[in-house]
């Protein structure tokens, strides 16, 4: 009785490994419910770019370049190119020498060339002048007042070595009128001038010119037409291409002169008396001219 009461009180060792077991579960529990959480991640959005303004529309954006639009290659306009001058002449000055110029029936007055007192008509002849450049083009340009029954009739020849010239070239008026100022307000040094017609080249270059002014009027009751001076406008256009003149027979042909014309038609009556039928000496088989049927 003393034994088996003595084994009831010693605990059994299996009851012992399960107490120990259950004491090991709740203590994992315990620890694993007392730790701490880790805080929650909470992602950041990114950030927004911030809004256009008027000021700033459109700055951020890559600029493109557009290609520029091609162009078309224009040769250089020969009159927008050209190298070009005026001689001035002011025949007012009666204190220059005018020995070397013809005067036939006129004379310098402080006005400007006019007529001998007792003559109807006369002219004033320049001597051979230099060009400021050689050029393929001058025109004349003259100041003159006309009373009534008055004319000045101005004329230009061109050479290339002040021995052999050219026709003379009558200059007639274009017409046309020149404004007192350019368009962008300076004055035009040619506004009161007559502009005239001018002689051409072509690519030719002509270094030197000589002019004549004719002055005429219906009679000594009249007042002397007067030309108080000229200029002389002269471009080289060529654009490097041009050559100087060597030979008169380049220069453009003048009017028939009153020798030429007087010949021309001379040679044309004694053509006209000989053959007045006007029939080449050469030809055959030319009709025989009908008389005209008479009536008895």
């Amino acid at each position: 009785m003393a034994t088996e009461s003595k084994d009831q009180k010693k605990p059994s060792s299996k009851l012992i490994i399960v107490l120990a077991l259950i004491a090991i579960v709740i203590v994992v529990v315990l620890v694993t419910q007392n730790k701490p959480k880790p805080a929650p991640v909470v992602e950041a959005e990114p950030p927004k770019p911030p809004a256009e303004t008027a000021e700033t529309q459109g700055a951020n954006r890559p600029v493109t370049q557009e290609a520029p639009p091609p162009t078309e290659e224009t040769a250089p306009e020969p009159e927008s190119n050209a190298e070009r001058a005026y001689l001035v002449e002011d025949f007012r000055d009666t204190a220059r020498d005018w020995s070397k110029f013809k005067l036939a029936g006129t004379k310098i007055t402080p006005e400007g060339i006019v007529l001998e007192d007792a003559q109807t008509e006369g002219s004033f002849e320049s001597p051979c002048t230099a060009l400021k450049l050689p050029s393929n083009m001058v025109a004349l340009l003259w100041k003159e007042t006309l009373p009534d029954g008055t004319v000045v009739k101005p004329e230009m020849q061109l050479s290339y070595d002040c021995q052999n010239w050219s026709a003379w070239y009558p200059i007639e008026s274009t017409g046309d009128d020149i404004n007192p100022l350019y368009p962008n307000g300076d004055p035009n040094p040619n506004y009161g001038y007559v502009p005239g017609s001018y002689v051409s080249l072509g690519l030719d270059l002509c270094p030197f010119i000589r002019y004549r002014f004719n002055l005429a009027r219906g009679d000594l009751s009249k007042q002397s037409p007067t030309v108080p001076g000229a200029r002389f406008y002269h471009l080289d256009s060529t654009l490097g291409e041009g050559k100087t003149i060597t030979d008169v027979k380049t220069f453009p042909p003048g009017p028939m002169t009153t020798e030429e014309l007087a010949k021309y038609k001379a040679e044309t009556d004694a053509a006209n008396a000989t053959n007045p039928q006007g029939v080449p000496e050469d030809a055959t088989n030319v009709p025989t001219p009908t008389q005209p049927e008479t009536t008895p």
